[in-house]
């Protein structure tokens, strides 16, 4: 064994030598081989392994498939898939090197095996190097595939084809709206949409915020105002309930005080009569006084004091009954209204001021009464009181009630900005957007360089096929002509991407107008042609041709072997079929196949 080293690669091209498959699909520990750097059929019949030998071998140079949808991915039923390939060179087939996979992320190994590949994509190698019968010609896009495989000879580690095509996806993803793309330019709009929405409600959100802070301001300052005004309103009530207990004056005149004649009314037991009845008893009382008198002077003088005793009596009843009539007669005027200075000093009542009167004018009673306390507005009308009183603490419930809504109102007001304090802010959402707007940019420079890189590649690709896509084209018209036995003599490009077929006659046909083995023998000349013009690009790998015989007639069949025998000059070809008779057509074709039985 000897390391692929640049002394290896500039003598000579190596060619595949022989293969061992350590697990893969049904094969375990199987070496299959050796093969000769030329033409090589390998023969088995159907189920003995042919399809995954091609599978195994593309998939140890370019990473095993994955196991998606009903694809089968050949993984082994206990363990993972692995093997190796030996590859020798032409001119010295006992330097051989070998090359190996075992997880994909590894890699091809050992490090600088990749030389092997010789600019050849897995994309590219399934399309012209592996040739799967019943998928040949499935690629419509006959120009990209021709630009990918002959620009891999640009130099570089990949053709300007196969970047081009990557740039054509990666400039379809600056649109995706796939969540795995997320600096996509139309997620990242998407995105930033959003968070405008957002800063736009938090805007709205903070004005709100800002009225219930103004509303919250103005309830906190109202509070002690209104606490003062219930304290007032409960001064007031208590007031009002104290007036309810002061004695009231009876309608017919003041209440008695208990230390000397009432207003209107006399001491002792004389004042459970009425002014009328007292006022008769009286007027009696002084008639047989004068009558006493009388007799007193016509029979005697010891009657002479009790006629003046009699006199005297008659007098103090005559007074007595003169104020109690007037005191009666005044007690039915109206009494003045309620009001401030009604009472105490300076009041006024049935007899007129209590202050300035001397004389008959004044009350005994009056003038050595003490004062009675001050009544307020509603002393001697216990309805009104009632009726202020009871306003009074109407007002004070509303008060209460006022004040309990505002506290409840100043709690839900704190409660709604403390929960705001804690959740996003408008700041928060600005930057974010400034982070997003930033990318967006990016994203934007981005696509606009990979326009630019783009259509750069197209220039210089375009200028490439003008000079080296001419000779794929001639040398596929002359391998159909040779397959066809003249039937076709041309293959021209469309213009689209796609081949059209010409006639002797000149006609063009389409691929879709072909018949099945004619389109499949369109596009094998086209490979074939595109391996032997593209020289020196993959020349080491293997061409795996699985059964692209069967559709062909016998006439066609012979003359495309002689085609696949003609491109084994330049590369090696391995032939799998299960049909005997196509191995002795190979060896009519080529007296030197290798042939390898499985």
């Amino acid at each position: 064994m000897h390391d692929l080293g640049p002394t290896g690669a500039r003598d000579g091209r190596r060619y595949l030598k022989s293969l061992h498959i350590g697990a893969f699909g049904a094969f375990s520990n199987r070496d299959i081989g050796p093969f000769s750097p030329g033409l090589n059929v390998v023969y088995g019949p159907n189920e003995s392994g042919k399809t995954t030998m091609r599978k195994f071998i593309g998939g140890v140079l370019f990473g095993w498939d994955e196991a998606r949808g009903d694809r089968n991915a050949y993984r082994p039923a206990g363990g993972e898939r692995s093997g190796s390939l030996s590859f020798a060179l032409v001119d010295d087939e006992s330097d051989v090197f070998a090359c190996s996979r075992a997880r994909n992320a590894q890699g091809l190994l050992p490090a600088g095996a990749d030389r092997i590949l010789g600019g050849v994509d897995g994309d590219s190698y399934n399309r012209v190097f592996s040739l799967d019968g019943q998928a040949l010609g499935t690629a419509k896009d006959v120009d990209g595939m021709v630009d990918r495989l002959l620009t891999a000879a640009s130099g570089g580690a990949q053709s300007p084809a196969s970047v081009a095509s990557e740039l054509d996806g990666r400039l379809k993803a600056c649109f995706s709206r796939s969540a795995s793309n997320p600096d996509s330019i139309a997620n990242l709009q998407r995105e930033l949409s959003q968070v405008k929405a957002g800063i736009a409600a938090a805007c709205e959100e903070d004005r709100r915020l800002r009225t219930h802070a103004a509303e919250l301001a103005r309830i906190r300052e109202s509070i002690p105002g209104m606490r003062q005004a219930i304290e007032r309103s409960n001064d007031r009530i208590g007031e009002l309930s104290r007036l309810q207990h002061v004695p009231q004056e009876p309608e017919d005149g003041p209440a008695d005080t208990g230390d000397g004649f009432g207003e209107g009314r006399l001491p002792g037991c004389l004042g459970v009569f009425g002014p009328a009845a007292f006022a008769g008893a009286a007027g009696i009382l002084a008639v047989s006084g004068v009558l006493f008198a009388v007799l007193a002077v016509l029979f005697s003088q010891l009657w002479m004091m009790y006629a003046c005793c009699a006199l005297l009596c008659a007098a103090a009843c005559s007074g007595i009954a003169y104020a109690v009539g007037r005191r009666g007669a005044l007690g039915k005027a109206p009494r003045h209204p309620a009001g401030p200075g009604a009472r105490g000093g300076g009041r006024e009542t049935r007899f007129g001021s209590a202050q300035g009167r001397t004389g008959a004018d004044a009350s005994p009673a009056s003038a050595c009464r003490e004062p009675r306390p001050q009544a307020g507005p509603a002393y001697g009308d216990p309805a009104r009181a009632d009726a202020l009183l009871r306003r009074e603490r109407e007002t004070r419930d509303s008060l209460q009630e006022r004040l309990i809504a505002a506290s409840e109102r100043a709690g839900e007001l704190g409660r709604i900005l403390e929960d705001a304090r804690s959740s996003v802010e408008l700041q928060d959402l600005r930057d974010r957007q400034a982070a997003l707007e930033d990318r967006l940019d990016r994203a934007v420079r981005e696509y606009a360089m990979l326009l630019v890189a783009r259509q750069a590649l197209r220039d210089a690709i375009r200028i490439w096929e003008e000079r080296s896509q001419p000779a794929v084209y001639r040398r596929a018209g002359g391998l159909m002509s040779m397959m066809s036995v003249g039937a076709w003599c041309a293959v021209v490009p469309d213009g689209s991407g796609g081949v059209l077929l010409c006639d002797r006659a000149g006609v063009r046909r389409k691929p879709a107008e072909l018949s099945l083995g004619t389109f499949q023998q369109l596009h094998l000349a086209l490979r074939i042609a595109l391996l032997e013009v593209s020289a020196g690009i993959g020349e080491s790998l293997p061409v795996i041709a699985d059964e692209v015989l069967v559709h062909f007639d016998d006439e066609r069949r012979e003359q495309a072997a002689l085609a696949l025998a003609d491109l084994a000059r330049h590369r090696q070809v391995l032939v799998l079929t299960c049909h005997s008779d196509i191995v002795g057509l190979l060896r009519r074709a080529s007296p030197d196949v290798n042939a390898v039985r499985l």
